[in-house]
């Protein structure tokens, strides 16, 4: 056998043996999922979500968020809410951070008359750490405000937003409408609950308020309750 030929047959055998490695990883790791996924799990995390110390946690959850609503920087006039557990998958290469987590997010639905970069100036103020320096989200934003949001060229410029966290409340973000980026036409609404989710409820419909000249959305998210992994002896 010519060196020529010996050297594809060793490329050729190094080729079979690397798919077969593939194959067999890919199955081992859709074997751990699916093992993840049975109906016992599901059942163990459905029954978690509304045992008696979740329920007590996402109460909680649910007072501090009537209790940042006094932090608005205005009235809201409509508000909803969005309640949601999950089960933490894992793999051979990644691992969701917690085995089962539970979040809750609240909307708050304020209507804006007057100067709207003035009422987001006094979010900024509102939200910032330890009320410092302006946020770079606030300077993003009164960048885009003096440029018409175009760029020196007259393209359009990506959307800012303001983004904060908010010690005991949870992750702050606030948004507001722009006619460069209008809202979806249609939202998915009705869709089935699926693994890893097993627990879902949410707050009354709402509309966004009409007739005035913008509305921001201020919403916050928290994670209120975590079972950690089990860790390995």
């Amino acid at each position: 056998m010519s060196g020529r030929e010996g050297g594809a047959s060793i490329g050729g055998m190094l080729r079979k043996l690397a798919a077969a490695a593939a194959v067999l990883v890919a199955t081992a790791g859709c074997g751990l999922w699916e093992t993840q996924h049975t109906q016992e799990n599901v059942d163990k995390w459905t029954k978690a979500a509304v045992a008696e110390n979740v329920e007590a946690a996402r109460e909680q959850a649910a007072r501090d968020a009537r209790a940042f609503e006094a932090r608005l920087p205005a009235p809201s006039a409509a508000t909803t809410w969005y309640d949601s557990c999950f089960a933490g998958e894992e793999d051979q290469w990644n691992q969701d951070k917690y085995q089962f987590q539970c979040n809750r997010s609240q909307i708050w639905y304020v209507p804006v008359d007057g100067d709207l970069l003035a009422l987001l100036e006094k979010v900024d103020l509102t939200f910032r750490p330890d009320r410092g320096e302006p946020t770079s989200e606030l300077q993003n934003t009164r960048f885009y405000f003096a440029h018409h949001g175009k760029n020196a060229d007259g393209l359009q410029l990506p959307k800012p937003y303001l983004v904060y966290y908010a010690a005991g409340s949870g992750h702050v973000f606030v948004d507001w409408n722009d006619p460069a980026f209008p809202p979806p036409t249609e939202l998915p609404t009705g869709t089935a609950m699926t693994w890893p989710q097993v627990y879902r409820q949410t707050g009354p419909a709402v509309t966004e308020p009409k007739g005035h000249a913008n509305v921001l959305k201020i919403s916050v998210s928290t994670t209120y309750y975590t079972v950690a992994w089990p860790k390995e002896s």
